[in-house]
């Protein structure tokens, strides 16, 4: 993967290129790609992907939800099974939105990366107020001396490509119409975390998954098809808020066929086959466990008549499943605790909890007094290629005794995670 702290020295030159934001992978994307690899086998080139992270959408839009259909590591996986020889993710700050099309023509894809060749979507913009089009690009290709190849709107089985029209199909539990339009069944990826066991005692283990936040997906109960590392196993799934229990957090709630075993840590893909009914509220619990036996039997049934259906994965780098190896990232955090003793060294607490942040090995983070302002927002800096920003946000209450305080620790909460450029 070649990002924005890659050496130009380490960047391929001659590439083949196939642009866009590729959220989903879908048909439409991947007809882009198909060119892209057309054309770089003629020429005997490497094809690459380009994209970008985050979305242009989230980084205009930092306050509205975005429903991705895919996040960055599950994305370069589906971008690897397509075939390519690797991909160029850059980041998209506010350096890159105000870059004119011009200069990223000239700058990042001639000069940086060398390429021979781009593939593009009919529709797809980029630069400043998105005014580099496939037309700009075509052209200027004879005085770059570079080919561009200009892919047209694609349908299939009476269904556009776009990922808008497949995030509203996941919105409305259409899990085949998806398939159709993906090329395979949409999944999440996840790690397997506590519960409240209360499947076990139903007599229906689950491993459960929490989505993200902006997840659209439809709440209701799910055939599923789930990738353990190389095996496949069957199951049936419920997302949402539990309503006979206690109608909290959305979470994914996976109950696999014919499996024993402790899948507690362990990070599972999960890919949804077919919609089988909504959510609801049962009266009691032996209504539920009946209906949860039929809802089996139901999954058994759909999975069957979908054999093998699973989307095309490919393996990546194990440093590019972290992509914070590879690029800077920045983490807004809400800390919450009880009042304001805290603020009077606001950095010291951020650098006590940040230590129990899961990050990748290296120097730890480390908070400066200095970067405090009067917001008490503290930018948390550490060796390259880290970059974390914290905000931190007190009680007014009245001060409570400091001693009764000392052993508990301030609640962390993470609203947003977003690539940025790296500081030094």
């Amino acid at each position: 993967m070649i990002s924005d702290a890659t050496p130009r020295s380490a960047i391929p030159q001659g590439a083949v290129v196939a642009m866009g934001n590729f959220d989903g992978v879908h048909r439409g994307h991947r007809a882009v790609l198909g060119a892209a690899m057309d054309m770089a086998r003629i020429h005997h080139r490497p094809a690459l992907a380009l994209t970008f992270e985050p979305h242009p959408r989230r980084f205009f839009n930092p306050d509205k939800p975005q429903f991705r259909l895919n996040d960055i590591t599950t994305k370069l996986r589906l971008l690897a099974g397509a075939g390519l020889a690797g991909a160029v993710v850059m980041t998209f700050d506010a350096a890159r939105a105000s870059t004119s099309a011009e200069d990223f023509i000239h700058h990042d894809l001639i000069e940086r990366l060398g390429i021979s060749g781009i593939a593009i979507g009919f529709n797809f913009h980029f630069g400043h107020r998105r005014a580099g089009s496939p037309s700009l690009l075509a052209e200027q290709a004879p005085r770059l001396g570079i080919e561009v190849d200009v892919q047209p709107h694609v349908d299939f089985g009476g269904l556009p490509m776009s990922s808008s029209a497949i995030r509203l199909a996941l919105q409305e539990g259409r899990c085949e119409d998806a398939t159709t339009m993906l090329g395979g069944p949409w999944f999440v990826s996840g790690e397997v975390i506590h519960g409240h066991r209360r499947g076990r005692d139903l007599g229906y283990p689950t491993a459960n998954i929490r989505l993200a936040e902006c997840c659209g997906l439809r709440h209701g109960i799910y055939a599923v098809r789930v990738g353990l590392g190389d095996r496949r196993l069957d199951g049936v799934a419920s997302f949402g808020r539990r309503p006979t229990f206690d109608n909290g957090a959305p979470l994914l709630e996976i109950f696999l066929f014919d499996f024993n075993g402790d899948l507690y840590g362990r990070r599972l893909d999960c890919a949804f086959i077919s919609f089988i009914r909504e959510e609801r509220k049962f009266d009691d619990i032996p209504s539920l466990i009946a209906r949860m036996n039929e809802d089996s039997l139901c999954a058994r049934e759909r999975l069957a008549a979908a054999p093998g259906a699973f989307p095309l994965l490919g393996k990546i780098d194990a440093d590019v499943l972290n992509p914070a190896l590879q690029w800077g990232r920045e983490l807004a955090i809400s800390l919450r605790f009880r009042p304001p003793f805290a603020m009077e060294s606001p950095h010291l607490l951020l650098a006590s909890a940040l230590r129990d942040l899961p990050l990748a090995s290296g120097p730890q983070p480390s908070v400066d007094q200095r970067n405090v302002d009067q917001r008490n927002r503290v930018l948390v800096s550490q060796l390259p290629p880290w970059s974390w920003e914290a905000a931190s946000q007190g009680s007014r209450e009245e001060q409570p005794d400091r001693r009764s305080l000392k052993p508990s620790r301030p609640h962390i909460r993470v609203i947003q995670i977003r690539t940025a450029k790296i500081r030094v």
